[in-house]
């Protein structure tokens, strides 16, 4: 098999879980989620030879789409600060035909975690609650996540744990 189709069957069987931790890091927006997941499948391919093989395909995918969120974060506080507002701007998703399924999922995800569970994450800072996504909902290991956000292991370790205390004193009575 040719190494581009090789690299083309890896990439389309990540895509969904990509897509996944995508609306986590868009708040819910699915266009904003499918923007980040198109950016980062393209930076892939363009940088498929970068890749090196026998490491961890997927660690590799989520640095970029890390690398691409952080990248158009920075592009919309630029604009903002141009255009005079230093306020986080909050948007509204609106609910149109094209945003239905992927509002479809974020509740059929909803309905996965008891409510509790759902705000106490929600209520996680995003750098917590990223690091809880990648250990907690991917499996990924301490030395991994260190890879994908550029963070120390310690500090990984730190976050996960104080992420997961957060957690246990939002859902006990």
């Amino acid at each position: 098999m040719d190494k581009n189709e090789d690299f083309k069957r890896l990439l389309l069987e990540q895509l969904d879980r990509l897509y996944f931790n995508a609306l986590r890091l868009a708040g819910g927006r699915s266009a904003d989620a499918e923007d980040l997941v198109q950016e980062c499948a393209i930076r892939a391919w363009k940088n498929a030879g970068a890749f090196m093989q026998g490491t961890n395909f997927r660690a590799w995918l989520y640095k970029i789409m890390l690398n691409v969120h952080l990248d158009l974060c920075r592009k919309k506080n630029i604009r903002n600060e141009i255009g005079g507002i230093n306020e986080e701007i909050t948007e509204v998703p609106v609910k149109n035909s094209e945003d239905f399924s992927a509002h479809e999922e974020i509740e059929r995800l909803r309905e996965l975690l008891p409510e509790e569970l759902a705000r106490a994450l929600d209520a996680l800072s995003d750098e917590h609650r990223l690091i809880v996504l990648l250990a907690d909902v991917d499996g990924f290991s301490y030395k991994e996540i260190s890879e994908i956000t550029n963070k120390p292991i310690g500090t990984v370790m730190s976050r996960l744990f104080y992420a997961r205390e957060a957690l246990r004193k939002s859902v006990r009575p």
